[in-house]
């Protein structure tokens, strides 16, 4: 299976978990009146912190991920950051759908955005489809233990994603042993951080199975926190707030 060559640690770190965005982008600037539509050139995306991204945002958006990796003058959009950008579950359907088919972005931003289990179950889709994007931050999206089992039915099947970040939302104990069975049997992720989810001793013990008991075997190692005091030394091979799988 996928977690015997798999490498895993485990850190709290999150300074690390910025997503990337070369090119900034204003939705509505004086120059301009098309919007997304004359991105021809512009690799990423950057809209953090923008206070909604409509609908009709959405919607051209999407034919923009769908449409310029076909034009021969176009850039491929590579990174998409919208992260607080009050992105609902109807619109990260739209987006969502638009990436099924898309062979070029290999980041998307999420976090912060509420967009709960039913935006969890339109990423999930979408990630059993496309077979580009690398990595994936969802930290703080209302994600419970039902997007979390969407999320390990998707990653049993992806096989490009490297990098999901959960951090900050409420996996529990349930969430997180969904997610530790997709990683037996998932080969490509490189990355999971969960830190801040609740995750308690049946939780960590989860991870500790599919990382290895000892947290340094066959390359393996963890680096990190004993759930509880009593944990055992298989559940003090994961933590409570944070769990970073590292492949070889």
């Amino acid at each position: 299976g996928g977690g015997s060559g798999l490498r895993r640690a485990v850190k709290t770190d999150r300074d690390s978990h910025s997503g990337v965005g070369v090119a900034s982008y204003d939705p509505e600037p004086s120059s301009r009146r098309h919007g997304f539509e004359s991105l021809g050139s512009v690799d990423s995306i950057d809209l953090r912190q923008n206070e909604c991204l409509s609908r009709q945002m959405a919607v051209v958006l999407r034919q923009h991920l769908v449409t310029v990796p076909m034009l021969t003058a176009g850039v491929p959009l590579v990174s998409l950051e919208l992260r607080s950008t009050q992105l609902s579950p109807e619109t990260m359907k739209i987006l969502s759908k638009a990436l099924e088919s898309n062979e070029c972005l290999t980041h998307l931003g999420i976090s912060s955005n509420a967009i709960g289990s039913v935006g969890a179950e339109s990423v999930s889709e979408m990630l059993k489809f496309n077979r580009h994007l690398t990595s994936l931050d969802m930290c703080s999206t209302v994600v419970n233990a039902t997007g979390a089992l969407q999320l390990a039915s998707a990653l049993e099947v992806n096989s490009t994603l490297t990098k999901l970040l959960l951090d900050h939302n409420r996996l529990r104990d349930e969430g997180t042993v969904h997610l530790a069975r997709a990683l037996a049997s998932n080969t490509s992720l490189q990355i999971l951080s969960l830190e801040s989810n609740e995750i308690g001793l049946e939780g960590a013990t989860a991870l500790a199975v599919v990382l290895g008991a000892d947290g340094d075997d066959e390359g393996r190692y963890v680096n990190s926190t004993a759930p509880t005091a009593a944990a055992t030394t298989t559940a003090a091979a994961a933590t409570t707030t944070a769990a970073t799988t590292t492949n070889k």
